[in-house]
């Protein structure tokens, strides 16, 4: 069902709160570990990751918090660091599921499955990544579909 523009803004603060945007210096952070990364700076990606995440639970925000852990976790498939992916992810299942971020938490049990497959345990793990797919397509976003569930993270 498609939404209006004036939903859009009449929901826009409840929306922002939710989604991290009310504080960009924290997702900022996140995004720019990213970068950091893609630019070889290892030991400052994971700083401004960690301080992302560290920032959002003293502001006690979950959407700021979910995006954190959410982006970190990318960085940390791409290093191939699958203990601190591990612990990550659980923490963005955790904070998804309560506080019913689905977009988060089908992400989040999604790599949950890569890191069982990574471990060893390949039929738990291709449990994770169905249960994670099916609940990322309820969502009805495309976003991360190829980076989730085709390039193994």
């Amino acid at each position: 069902m498609p939404i209006s523009a004036l939903e859009i803004q009449s929901d826009f603060p409840q929306l922002a709160y939710r989604t991290g945007i009310v504080y960009p210096q924290v997702t900022s952070q996140a995004h720019l570990g990213i970068v950091l990364f893609c630019l070889g700076y290892l030991d400052q990606a994971s700083a401004r990751s960690s301080a992302a995440i560290s920032e959002a639970r003293k502001l006690a925000h979950p959407g700021s918090l979910a995006t954190s852990l959410s982006v970190g976790a990318v960085r940390l498939s791409l290093l191939g660091d699958h203990a601190i992916l591990g612990k990550w992810v659980d923490q963005l299942v955790a904070v998804a599921t309560e506080q019913g971020f689905e977009y988060w938490r089908a992400g989040g049990i999604a790599l949950q499955g890569w890191v069982q497959v990574k471990n060893g345990s390949v039929a738990e793990g291709l449990r994770l990544l169905q249960a994670g797919s099916n609940a990322y397509r309820a969502t009805e976003s495309e976003a991360w579909m190829p980076y989730l569930f085709v390039s193994g993270a």
